[in-house]
């Protein structure tokens, strides 16, 4: 049953993970724009501003990318595209051998309360 009466003017969302984008959000919010808030209606978080930085470590890399070695010499480039699970990871530096390759910067302003999947362009970062 839906238990509202109309669109809202608010939408409060706790769907962000520590990757910010995980876990739905952007679909989640495109619903919310589009069925259950007014054409004027906020979302809270309104934006988010993410922070990069270029790191090379062996883990890292591990998690990223297919070991040849496992495959024990088979051929599945035709068969199969082979990606990460996950579309990205999430490791604490702190935790796993790492060597910074520049220094943080700012990557991109995710404006939620603009059109839902309204990402910045890709940047270049000089190493």
């Amino acid at each position: 049953n839906n238990v509202m009466d109309g669109p809202v003017d608010l939408v409060v969302t706790e769907t962000a993970d520590c990757g910010l984008l995980g876990e739905g959000m952007l679909p989640s919010l495109q619903h919310a724009k589009q069925h259950l808030m007014t054409q004027t209606g906020q979302v809270i978080p309104a934006a988010a501003d993410v922070y990069a930085m270029l790191v090379e470590s062996p883990l890292l890399r591990a998690q990223a990318c297919l070991n040849p070695a496992a495959l024990c010499g088979l051929d599945l480039t035709s068969a199969v595209t082979l990606a990460p699970l996950d579309p990205y990871l999430s490791e604490y530096l702190s935790e796993c051998g790492h060597r910074r390759l520049c220094d943080p910067f700012h990557a991109m302003r995710v404006d939620f309360g603009g059109p839902v999947g309204a990402l910045p362009p890709p940047r270049a970062c000089p190493v």
